[in-house]
């Protein structure tokens, strides 16, 4: 039992914080005509997350793997032609390429 527990322990001590996803580094970044909201109506039933706006005009959405860790975040910014979209995920992530880009 205390195998398990120390087992456990070290799994989730591994695990990378959603702010720690954020400063790292960006895995792809484009941008789309459609407008903000768009997109991020699209991210929300795609991914079945509720965004989270910051005080600076973002909007992010956290994926979670069945276990409610949070394997990467996607950021949407205005941008002049329409909308930025960053990727970020943890090393044990992979984020499907085709999810998000159907959303642009």
């Amino acid at each position: 039992m205390r195998s398990a527990f120390l087992i456990l322990t070290i799994a989730l001590s591994a695990c990378a914080t959603p702010q720690d996803i954020y400063n790292g580094e960006v895995d792809f970044d484009e941008v789309t005509a459609k407008p903000m909201a768009e997109v991020s109506q699209c991210m929300q039933l795609r991914y079945a997350s509720a965004p989270i706006t910051t005080p600076d005009g973002k909007i992010g959405f956290a994926i979670k793997n069945g276990f409610q860790q949070v394997l990467g975040l996607i950021t949407l910014e205005p941008a002049k032609s329409g909308t930025r979209i960053q990727v970020r995920q943890t090393g044990q992530a992979i984020i499907n390429a085709r999810d998000y880009r159907n959303c642009m």
